[in-house]
């Protein structure tokens, strides 16, 4: 299921202050009880701020960054410069680097892996990559009567 790390963190404080039980944190926090109580007692290293551990990956960006970098993408869905695959995974590895972030991408290649972008494309179904084309003048100003007759005039 999606929980928040903010959430698990808020669950955790509550329960070791003694204010939820465990049962009662996860409901009200909506995160799995089980990974609460492992948490609680420390058989998993407490996860931080931006951290999310799934199995023995750690999520590379957090939801904010991951945010970011889907904004980038949508922005340039707008100007007409689709992204590939490919032009993705050298963004994510650019994004890393510069921000300093702790990644596991492929330093020869200066990009991320392949199950980076299908884990994104996952997390943000609103995103969609494909090959851009080049946009003709004529689509990106909006080929029409009024703009045929303007330039017929001029």
């Amino acid at each position: 299921g999606k929980w928040s790390t903010r959430d698990m963190l808020e669950a955790v404080r509550k329960v070791r202050d003694h204010e939820l039980s465990i049962r009662q944190a996860a409901d009200r926090y909506n995160v799995p009880k089980s990974t609460l109580e492992r948490r609680i007692t420390n058989k998993n290293k407490i996860v931080k701020e931006d951290e999310k551990y799934l199995g023995r990956f750690r999520q590379v960006f957090s939801e904010e960054q991951e945010l970011e970098i889907m904004e980038y993408i949508l922005e340039m869905e707008k100007r007409f410069f689709g992204i590939t695959y490919t032009e993705l995974r050298k963004l994510a590895f650019d994004f890393a680097s510069v921000n300093n972030i702790v990644n596991n991408f492929n330093k020869e290649t200066k990009m991320a892996s392949k199950k980076w972008i299908y884990g994104f494309l996952r997390r943000h179904t609103n995103i969609s990559l494909r090959k851009p084309e080049a946009t003709s003048y004529a689509r990106a100003t909006g080929f029409n009567k009024k703009a045929v007759r303007s330039f017929q005039e001029s």
